[in-house]
Formats: structure tokens, sequence, C-alpha cells
């Protein structure tokens, strides 16, 4: 079977091959769709119905998401570090500040000339940005101070817990590809729980408390998995959705107090390992009782052959000539 995924697993390694930035191209958002997470992100700044409309939409790359939320009244920055996506963007005028600079690289002139400017905002958007990044826990911390008092850091971020990486790790297969969760350009991978941690470990080392509060998921099923195949995988509907996840949204808000968190205990992933080792095993010990079969086949063929062409079988075939 073709253990392909166009969201996962490569069947042959892409880590190091060169390509244009031109994969990340995003157009128009529907913002009626369900399961696309630069809809969710739009769809939740425009709840907010409070009257400062201020965001800074960090990777904007084509300005897809920056662009929307200016229709509804927004007024958006963007930090772009591709210099040809920067330039498109300049060319749009429809951002009001564009940096062309990298959000991770706190010292250079560029990121102290936007950092040091006196303005604050309502949204900060992370758009899958953070798994690009060598230091992903401070660039939050340190454009957390950029917030306003009420504001909200909104972040999607790609799921390595998606059924295809398990399936494919328990097979011995992280085949990086041009995009999707296994992205050759991503340097950082994440699962809810390790993103919960990473806040935590924010916390502790700058003595800072966020409230975190998920507000989607997007969610694709391998092409590969037939609905024969999700039979043998003994689990609720509940737990297979959630091997499902692509992305998880999460919305980031600085808190006044510690607060207390609940984060899966991994029992959907044990669970589906032991059906899919259960699924092995099955598998095996039938393959074992084929091989068993065939060798009794073999030698009973044998055993038959050895009959009919020993003397003793001829010379009755001529002895009995006259039953015929």
């Amino acid at each position: 079977m073709k253990r392909q995924f166009s969201f996962g697993n490569n069947s042959h390694n892409q880590l190091g091959i060169n390509e244009s930035d031109d994969k990340y191209v995003v157009h128009d958002i529907d913002l009626t769709a369900t399961n696309d997470s630069h809809a969710i992100i739009v769809n939740a700044v425009l709840s907010n119905n409070s009257k400062s409309k201020r965001v800074l939409d960090v990777g904007c790359n084509t300005g897809s998401i920056g662009n929307e939320l200016i229709k509804h009244g927004y007024v958006v920055d963007g930090i772009e570090y591709s210099k040809n996506y920067y330039d498109k963007l300049l060319e749009q005028k429809t951002y009001n500040n564009l940096y062309n600079i990298s959000v991770s690289d706190f010292n250079t002139k560029g990121f102290m000339k936007f950092y040091d400017n006196e303005i604050k905002y309502d949204y900060i958007l992370f758009a899958d940005v953070l798994e690009h990044l060598v230091n992903p826990e401070e660039v939050i911390y340190k454009l957390s101070s950029k917030l306003n008092k009420n504001g909200k850091i909104i972040i999607s971020i790609p799921n390595i817990a998606h059924i295809d990486i398990i399936i494919n790790l328990l097979n011995g297969r992280f085949n990086y590809s041009k995009e999707g969760l296994l992205d050759n350009t991503h340097l950082r991978f994440f699962t809810k729980e390790s993103f919960i941690h990473m806040i935590d470990n924010i916390e502790k080392k700058h003595s800072i408390d966020y409230s975190i509060k998920e507000i989607g998921q997007t969610r694709v099923k391998p092409e590969y998995i037939s609905e024969d195949e999700l039979k043998l995988f003994n689990i609720d509907n509940k737990a297979f959705e959630e091997l499902l996840v692509i992305q998880n949204i999460f919305e980031l808000s600085i808190s006044n107090k510690k607060e207390e968190r609940k984060v899966n205990n991994k029992d959907y992933y044990i669970e589906l390992i032991n059906e899919y080792n259960k699924v092995l095993n099955d598998k095996k010990e039938l393959e074992n009782n084929n091989n068993k079969l065939k060798q009794e086949i073999n030698k009973l063929t044998d055993e038959h052959n050895s009959v009919i062409n020993s003397r003793w079988w001829k010379l009755r075939n001529k002895l009995l000539f006259w039953k015929k």
C-alpha cells in the first residue's frame, strides 16, 4: 500500500532541496470555511466587539489575512521576512506599516526600530509561523510587550501527532516534504500538549502569566486510509478525530494570575498505537499460518510425487492394467 499523504510524510525525504517560497502563496479567504486556519483566525479577530482595531500580522505572506481584516476596518501592520513578498505587499499599499525583518533577530536595526516604536496591538497574529523559528518561545515573550492591555496573540501551529506521522514513525519513516506537517523549512514540532508546556516554560523563565484558549482545529484524513482500514483501529470517534488534527489554533492573553491547565494525557495516541500493533500482530500471525499451510502443502505434494514416481507405483499400474 502506498503510504503517501499530501500533508504528511513524503515518499522520499525532501530535506535539503532548494525551492522557491512561492509554495506559501495563500489566496482569498472563505470566511465560511470551518476547516481553514486562516478563516478561523480572521473570524476570531472579527468577533471582538472592541472599538480598538489594531493588528500585527507576523509572516503576512501575500497579505490574505491582513487584507481581509482591512476590509472590515482594521488597521494592520505586517512583518514579512521574504523580500519578494515584502515588495509585493508594498505595491498593494493596504498595510499601514510594513517591516522587512526577521521576527527572531532581536538585535538587528530593523527589529529594534519596530520594537522601540510606541505602537501597541489588540491582536498579534502568528499564522503558521512559529514552527519556522529557532526560538519561538522567545518571540512570543518578546512580542507580548507589544500588546494592548486586553490584547491577544493568535497562533496556528501544525500538530505533529497526526495519524500519518504516527503510523509512518512506527514503520521508521519521517520524511520531510515541500509543505505540510513535515515542511522542509520547519524547525520546531508541536503537539497540543507540548505547545502548552512551552508556554509554561515561558512563564517560569520570565515571571509572566498567560491565559491559553484553544479556539479551533483543522483536520485532514490521509487519502491512503480507507474506511475498511479505519475499522481496524478500534477507537471511538472522538479519539480518531484528534488523530486527524493538522493544526491547533490558540489564543493567548497576558493574565494577572497563574492559570491551572489540563492537557491531553496521550490516551488517544497510546490507544492508537496499541490497536495498530494489534493489527500488525494479527497480520503477522496470519502470514505465519499461511506460511505453515504452504509448507504443509509442499510437503504433501512432495510425498505425492515421490509415490507416483516410485518403481512400486509404476509396477502396480502395470499389474492392474486389466482393471482400467
